[in-house]
Protein backbone atom coordinates (compact mmCIF):
# COMPACT_ATOMS: atom_id res chain seq x y z
CA UNK A 1 0.00 0.00 0.00
CA UNK A 2 1.33 3.43 -0.96
CA UNK A 3 0.50 6.48 0.57
CA UNK A 4 1.63 10.28 0.74
CA UNK A 5 5.05 11.50 1.43
CA UNK A 6 5.72 12.19 5.03
CA UNK A 7 9.37 13.33 4.69
CA UNK A 8 11.52 14.73 1.61
CA UNK A 9 14.93 13.16 1.35
CA UNK A 10 16.66 16.15 -1.14
CA UNK A 11 14.66 19.16 -1.06
CA UNK A 12 16.36 20.67 -3.95
CA UNK A 13 14.95 21.53 -7.44
CA UNK A 14 15.01 18.55 -9.91
CA UNK A 15 18.69 17.64 -10.99
CA UNK A 16 20.30 15.84 -13.74
CA UNK A 17 23.39 15.24 -11.07
CA UNK A 18 24.91 11.40 -11.41
CA UNK A 19 25.16 12.15 -7.62
CA UNK A 20 24.18 13.93 -5.13
CA UNK A 21 25.83 14.06 -1.66
CA UNK A 22 23.33 15.49 1.43
CA UNK A 23 23.54 15.96 4.89
CA UNK A 24 21.88 17.32 7.80
CA UNK A 25 18.42 16.57 8.97
CA UNK A 26 15.22 15.68 6.71
CA UNK A 27 12.00 17.86 7.45
CA UNK A 28 9.04 15.77 7.97
CA UNK A 29 5.67 17.32 5.18
CA UNK A 30 3.29 15.84 7.92
CA UNK A 31 3.05 14.89 11.90
CA UNK A 32 5.44 11.76 11.11
CA UNK A 33 7.98 11.81 13.60
CA UNK A 34 11.21 9.56 13.63
CA UNK A 35 10.08 7.91 16.43
CA UNK A 36 7.34 6.60 14.45
CA UNK A 37 9.20 5.29 11.50
CA UNK A 38 11.25 3.53 14.18
CA UNK A 39 8.45 1.90 15.67
CA UNK A 40 6.94 0.78 12.48
CA UNK A 41 9.52 0.54 9.73
CA UNK A 42 7.80 -1.93 7.70
CA UNK A 43 5.22 0.67 7.40
CA UNK A 44 7.22 2.40 5.12
CA UNK A 45 9.48 2.59 1.96
CA UNK A 46 11.91 4.79 -0.03
CA UNK A 47 10.80 6.18 -3.06
CA UNK A 48 13.93 7.87 -5.24
CA UNK A 49 12.44 9.27 -8.11
CA UNK A 50 15.39 10.74 -10.79
CA UNK A 51 14.97 13.35 -14.00
CA UNK A 52 15.11 9.94 -16.38
CA UNK A 53 12.64 8.18 -13.97
CA UNK A 54 10.30 10.45 -12.74
CA UNK A 55 7.44 8.12 -11.20
CA UNK A 56 10.36 6.25 -9.12
CA UNK A 57 13.90 5.04 -10.16
CA UNK A 58 14.42 3.02 -7.02
CA UNK A 59 11.97 1.72 -3.92
CA UNK A 60 13.02 -0.27 -1.20
CA UNK A 61 11.19 -1.05 2.08
CA UNK A 62 11.99 -0.45 5.44
CA UNK A 63 12.49 -2.99 8.10
CA UNK A 64 13.75 -3.71 11.48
Amino acid sequence: MEGPAVELLFGGPPTSASKIKQSGAATPLGDVTGADLCADPSANNVNYHTTAFPVGAVRGQLHH
